[in-house]
């Protein structure tokens, strides 16, 4: 006759009792360590071991994460938990069966659905919960998320779930979502189960931004509590860091905190969700024993030199090789370390570029069993669990250079036009500079064309690649930017410079009797080629040449005179 075995453990581990549910009989209970009954030891030995091994090995944390781009197909069968355009907010399905499902070394059958981009694996009741990962959840026994955020429907939204016999999968799908009150904002997102091999794999179609602002967390976690990076849960993050980044979820990084999120807002548009976008958890395979955590300890880097650096790492359980990879801050892309697979706990990454900062991630894995943790990015900067590797204390910086022969020749730029009016300044640049150690920068000026040149006096930023005169005199200027080598003493010049200065013209005004005259009379202004007058109210034309005075008292009269280039002078 085939049984149903039930095992029942209270408080005290010692005290486990056996149910055979077909019969109703108890087959067999332990009271502080002795056995009632002979026919259960077995059983019971079989199931403490068991329960041991899960729950010090059973981490969603030692699931390899990997990224790629595969075809977004929506579902159109199975399931619909709500039809098109159904109003939900909050909500969460009840229980749906489903094919076995393992996770965690735990096998499921049952499953929830929640509106806010989120499933549990047995049964959840929790409906608000908008940060799945950091949140504690009520009911069930794991948490996939996909677009963990607070979601409503809209007009064209719709949420169903169908097993798909050809891939042995089960598929949930959310279609049309949007955050909360969004506008233009559009979801579209999957969250796959993989019967055969177990894995998950979340994949996202068209994402539309819209006024969309919040964050999102994206992950998996055994357990309901608030997850624990490197323990219960295994999450992704990807920030604006640095400020208007280009990255996209693509370029996802390990999360560090239970609270880490991915970017996808308007506030941030160069930060996008291509489609087809796909993150694969992938179980380890084997004992429960034999799985390989990630790197959760890095020391600062050492042996720091303009193009090398050493990292090194404390060893996770189960792992005897790792695979390394960098990249400079700014830089969405990582590079793979030459000698990769390691079988120590540092490398000296070479080949680096002087002067710039570098981030590091390391994967994890056994040669032996295959079993492959996921890459830990985390910060190398004070041997401190899971610090942040997204901020100036979490990765290194290569030293510089010093210069040595001729320094490469600057490019200068003005910043305006080559000919402006006596006692205006002028901008002027230089690129091509260099960072190299000992070089330095000064700005020359000559009368004459090719030199000599001499320092320029007065302005500001006369020793870097930026310089402003000072208010300038009539005449023909000529301007270089010189960079030298401290160690080889050799300066070189950058392309010359020629500035104009126009004089202001000369403007007078004809009266007359010498401007002592009663009465209207003209006034004439020479000296330049256009002319503004004033006061308005003593003549009868504000511009020309020539205006008649119309006042009937002693006043003063001004004109302001323009010349060809564009140079004012007064009387």
């Amino acid at each position: 006759m085939n049984r149903i075995l039930r095992f029942q453990l209270p408080l005290n581990p010692k005290d486990l009792t056996v149910f055979d549910t077909t019969t109703g009989s108890s087959l067999g209970r332990t009271s502080g360590g002795s056995f009632l009954k002979k026919g259960a030891i077995m059983l019971i030995l079989f199931f403490a071991t068991f329960l041991s091994s899960v729950g010090v090995f059973a981490q969603a944390a030692t699931y390899l994460v990997s990224t790629s781009t595969s075809t977004f197909t929506p579902i159109t069968g199975g399931t619909v938990i709500y039809g098109l355009g159904a109003a939900y907010d909050d909500n969460i399905s009840g229980s749906q069966t489903i094919n076995s499902f393992t996770f965690n070394g735990t096998a499921y059958t049952t499953m929830a659905i929640n509106s806010n981009g989120w499933l549990s694996l047995g049964v959840s009741t929790t409906t608000g919960s908008y940060t799945p990962m950091s949140s504690a959840q009520v009911g069930g026994s794991a948490i996939i998320a996909p677009f963990g955020r607070d979601q409503q429907n809209q007009a064209n939204s719709e949420i169903r779930w169908e097993y798909l016999s050809a891939s042995n999968e089960t598929v949930i799908q959310w279609l049309g979502a949007r955050n909360w009150g969004g506008t233009g904002v559009e979801f579209n997102y999957q969250a796959r189960l993989n019967h055969t091999d177990n894995t998950i794999k979340f994949v996202y179609g068209n994402m539309i931004v819209g006024n969309n602002t919040g964050n999102v967390q994206v992950g998996i976690k055994n357990g309901i509590a608030a997850g624990v990076i490197g323990t219960t849960m295994n999450s992704l993050t990807l920030s604006n860091i640095p400020a208007g980044t280009t990255c996209n979820w693509s370029n996802a990084v390990s999360g560090r905190l239970n609270s880490s999120s991915m970017v996808f807002s308007s506030a941030v548009p160069g930060i996008t969700i291509p489609n087809g976008t796909t993150f694969t958890f992938t179980p380890q395979g084997g004992a429960n024993a034999t799985w390989v955590n990630h790197v959760a300890t890095y020391a600062p880097a050492t042996a720091i030199t303009a193009n090398d650096a050493t990292i090194s790492w404390t060893a996770p359980t189960n792992a005897n090789a790792y695979n390394v990879q960098y990249r400079a801050v700014g830089s969405c892309t990582w590079t793979n370390f030459a000698g990769n697979p390691v079988a120590a706990t540092t490398a000296t990454l070479t080949g680096l570029s002087p002067l710039t900062s570098y981030q590091v991630r390391v994967q994890s894995f056994n040669s032996t069993t295959g079993n492959t943790c996921r890459f830990s990015h985390l910060g190398l900067g004070n041997s401190t669990s899971n610090s942040d590797g997204y901020i100036t204390t979490g990765y290194f910086t290569t030293l510089n250079v010093p210069c040595s022969g001729a320094p490469a020749a600057p490019v200068a730029t003005l910043t305006g036009s080559a000919a402006i009016c006596a006692g205006a300044t002028m901008g002027m640049t230089a690129t091509n500079l260099g960072n190299e150690l000992g070089l330095s920068t000064q700005w020359l000026v000559s009368s004459t064309p090719g030199g000599p040149y001499a320092p320029v006096v007065g302005g500001t930023g006369a020793t870097t690649g930026s310089f402003t005169t000072a208010a300038m005199s009539a005449g023909t200027y000529y301007f270089v930017c010189a960079r030298t080598c401290a160690n080889s003493t050799i300066s070189t010049n950058s392309n010359e410079l020629v500035l104009t200065v126009n004089a202001l013209p000369t403007v007078g005004i004809t009266a007359p009797n010498g401007g002592a005259f009663c009465g209207a009379q003209t006034l004439t202004a020479n000296g330049a080629s256009t002319y503004a007058w004033t006061p308005a109210l003593s003549l009868s034309s504000g511009t020309g040449t020539s205006v008649l005075f119309t006042g009937s008292a002693s006043v003063t009269v001004n004109v302001s005179g323009t010349d060809v280039n564009g140079c004012v002078g007064t009387s």
